[in-house]
């Protein structure tokens, strides 16, 4: 019990050497006006966005080089990559590094929208529960990592892009203010994440995603052969080393 608490109460951050391209990156931003010309110029990125025939895909992170790798890692898969549509949203620390990436490197014709989550006028304590607190959650429950609005604009996808038309929000809201009292559970958005989207999903075969790959490396046999076949491999570790 003693070892769960401490595991919730570590801090957790970025490597410093991302940190730091955060830096350069936002520094480039404000710097170099021709960059942001070159954002500016890209009017087919507005009709992109708008159109509805390409895929379209969601990100919400401040991690520039894992939505990077996400971006990139799609690009290379899609046979025609200037189909695909990548919405990404970030916070305000990000925003510019964010920005200055995408728009200095190019992903074989992707589309890549940047937003910052703090331009949602919807987003405000009046609508979202996580943000009517008051000053009613102990110090206990306040961790970052699980209150950054980054975790939760999952459940507000339809919010985000009214193209898409889904109750997933709806739902989200009925269990979080059903959890005011944090007794259907404490922190993280992997348990409202079950029961909203319970019913609504549907399975991946096996041969798409191993979960827990490292974890089932360790304590279970795993089918070698599955596992060279899979798409997807899920890195779980218990311990986190930034160092």
């Amino acid at each position: 019990m003693q070892q769960t608490t401490k595991d919730k109460a570590k801090p957790r951050s970025n490597p410093k050497s991302l940190y730091c391209l955060g830096v350069q990156l936002t520094t480039e931003w404000f710097r170099n006006l021709n960059l942001q010309k070159k954002l500016k110029d890209k009017r087919h990125t507005e009709m992109k966005i708008k159109d509805i025939n390409p895929y379209h895909f969601c990100v919400f992170s401040d991690n520039i080089i894992a939505t990077s790798v996400v971006v990139n890692s799609t690009a290379k898969e899609f046979k025609n990559p200037n189909m695909i549509v990548f919405h990404l949203v970030t916070d305000e620390i990000n925003y510019a590094a964010m920005k200055a990436w995408f728009t200095m490197n190019d992903f074989r014709g992707v589309t890549v929208e940047v937003q910052k989550y703090e331009d949602f006028t919807w987003l405000n304590a009046s609508y979202v529960p996580v943000l009517n607190d008051n000053g009613k959650t102990p110090i206990k429950f306040r961790n970052p990592k699980y209150l950054s609005m980054l975790n939760h604009l999952g459940f507000y996808v339809p919010e985000v892009f009214p193209a898409l038309k889904k109750n997933v929000t709806g739902i989200y809201h009925y269990w979080q203010e059903n959890n005011v009292d944090r007794t259907l559970w404490e922190l993280g958005t992997l348990p409202p994440g079950l029961l909203t989207f319970y019913g609504l999903t549907e399975p991946l075969d096996p041969s798409w995603h191993v979960l827990g790959f490292w974890l089932h490396k360790r304590r279970f046999s795993v089918n070698k052969e599955r596992d060279s076949t899979a798409l997807q491999w899920e890195l779980q570790t218990l311990v986190e080393d930034w160092d």
